[in-house]
């Protein structure tokens, strides 16, 4: 298994800075107790207690401004040092997941559940941030970071629409093929098909009865494709897009094998779809 060693910017005066019983290092040396193989001294539901005490308002009143604010930072932060393929991504994941299911199973009070409203609101918001930045970094911190997204839709944190603007940016598009960006840019979209295939899949074939202006533009087509944005024939078009992609020599052995893993597993998926249909 690959090393695993977080780090945070300790040159920054705001990184040990108390609010609270918060501290962005305090968070962060959660994490890496939760996370790091080696230091792994604390399960998830240790880690998720850990969390939930620092987060939370000492006396009575409004959530704290900043955690509520940076928590998502920091979450980043940890999460684009994790390989797309390391377990500790699950972990991460899972723990977020958890979080989530507090305020879904209603076992919260009024302040709590704000407060933990807030705090995912904050890992989605840095999420968009960095997802619609116009120059963003092609990387395998990228690479580690998308794969993180595409987790988090498949636990209902993130929607669908982020699949769908991967798949429409990556393969509906003409993108020049004989660039490095062109190897991130395929793996970025055979990692939304490894973890949220199925569910992309559902979106695709099920056309909402109500579409808004805001899903009409988020579900738009590309220049290469010409139709229906909620359809099978869409999702078959993905599939060949990867299938040329795989047959071309543009792309590197580890973005290759990417997109081989997503066409055979997108085979799959709507050949259990077409059974479930019958």
């Amino acid at each position: 298994m690959t090393v695993l060693k977080l780090h945070i910017d300790c040159t920054n005066p705001l990184t040990k800075e108390v609010y609270g019983n918060y501290s962005n290092w305090k968070l962060f040396c959660i994490l890496r107790r939760y996370l790091e193989p080696r230091k792994r001294t604390l399960s998830m539901k240790e880690a998720v207690t850990l969390i939930y005490k620092i987060l939370m308002p000492e006396v009575p009143g409004k959530p704290i401004e900043y955690p509520v604010k940076v928590f998502g930072f920091v979450i980043l932060s940890v999460a684009r040092q994790v390989p797309y393929f390391h377990t500790s991504q699950d972990r991460l994941v899972r723990l977020l997941e958890q979080l989530h299911q507090f305020i879904e199973l209603d076992l919260t009070n009024k302040l709590e559940t704000e407060t933990l409203h807030l705090v995912l609101e904050s890992v989605v918001r840095a999420a968009r941030e960095i997802y619609n930045e116009p120059s963003k970094s092609l990387s395998l911190e990228y690479l580690n970071l998308t794969s993180f997204f595409a987790r988090l839709a498949s636990s209902g944190i993130l929607g669908s629409s982020w699949a769908v603007i991967t798949m429409r940016d990556v393969l509906e598009q003409e993108i020049p093929k004989e660039t490095d960006s062109y190897n991130y840019h395929i793996a970025e979209a055979a990692l939304w098909i490894h973890h949220y295939g199925t569910c992309l899949y559902y979106a695709m074939c099920h056309s909402p009865l109500r579409k808004s202006r805001r899903m009409e533009e988020k579900f738009r087509a590309g220049s290469l494709y010409n139709g229906s944005a909620f359809s099978v024939e869409r999702w078959n078009f993905w599939r060949d897009a990867f299938a040329l992609a795989v047959k071309g020599g543009n792309l590197n052995g580890e973005s290759r094998e990417l997109a081989l893993n997503a066409l055979l597993l997108m085979d799959e998926i709507a050949a259990a779809g077409v059974m479930e249909a019958r």
